[in-house]
C-alpha cells in the first residue's frame, strides 16, 4: 500500500486529469513531507476517519465540528481527538487546520481511490448528505458498495499456453493485504436502496 500511496502522490503532482468520483485529487499531493511525516499524516487521516464514523464529529452542511464532550457518543472521543490534534501538530504548517477539516475532499478522494474502506464510506456519506458536494445518490451507492466489499488478497488467474506448451497454468496475483468490507457501509447501502424504492412508489 505504501508504494501505491507514494505513486498516487507522485502522479497527483503532475497529472492534470487526476480525479476520483468527479473530485480533483491534485490538491492531495504532499511533496514536501518526509517519510516520517507521511506516516504521521496517514495515521492522522485514519484516526480522523475513525473519529468521524464513530460520531466524534458532527456533520453539518458547512462541514464538520467536534461534538461537545458531554454530547460525545463515547469517552473514547476525547482521547481520539487529542491524538488527532497531536499528530496534526507534528506536521509542517500549511497542512491544514487540526482536526477533521484537514481531511479535505481531495485527500479523502485520494484515500478512497486507494481502496481505503473508511474513506469510501465517508465519501459516500458526503455524497448522500450533500456535505461539501452536490447530493449524488448514484455515487453514494457505488462508494457504499466498494466499502462493503472485501478486497485485496491473492487472485488466481489462468494463463493460457505460450509457444509450444501444451497446457496453461494458474498463477497468483497479489492484490495487497486482504481487507474485509465494512458492515456499516453495507447497512448504509441497504438503507439507501430502501429509501430509493420508497421514493419510486
Amino acid at each position: 500500500m505504501r508504494i501505491a500511496f507514494l505513486a498516487a502522490l507522485a502522479l497527483g503532482g503532475c497529472a492534470s486529469n487526476s480525479s476520483y468520483m468527479g473530485i480533483d485529487m491534485n490538491g492531495a499531493a504532499s511533496p514536501v513531507l518526509t517519510a516520517q511525516q507521511e506516516r504521521i499524516e496517514r495515521e492522522r487521516d485514519a484516526l480522523m476517519l475513525i473519529a468521524v464514523l464513530a460520531g466524534c464529529y458532527e456533520r453539518t452542511p458547512a462541514g464538520f465540528r467536534t461534538v461537545p464532550p458531554d454530547m460525545a457518543p463515547s469517552f473514547a472521543c476525547g482521547a481520539q481527538l487529542a491524538e488527532i490534534e497531536m499528530r496534526s501538530k507534528a506536521l509542517p504548517s500549511g497542512r491544514g487546520p487540526s482536526g477533521v477539516q484537514a481531511l479535505d475532499l481531495s485527500r479523502l478522494a485520494l484515500l478512497a481511490s486507494m481502496d481505503d474502506k473508511r474513506a469510501q464510506l465517508e465519501l459516500g456519506i458526503r455524497f448522500e448528505e450533500g456535505i461539501g458536494l452536490p447530493i449524488d445518490l448514484d455515487r453514494a451507492r457505488q462508494l457504499y458498495g466498494r466499502a462493503a466489499s472485501a478486497s485485496g488478497g491473492t487472485l488466481w488467474v489462468y494463463s493460457p499456453p505460450v509457444g509450444n506448451a501444451t497446457s496453461g497454468r494458474v498463477i497468483p496475483i497479489e492484490q495487497g493485504p486482504r481487507m474485509p468490507g465494512l458492515v456499516e457501509a453495507q447497512g448504509r447501502l441497504e438503507q439507501l436502496e430502501r429509501k430509493e424504492r420508497q421514493l419510486a412508489r
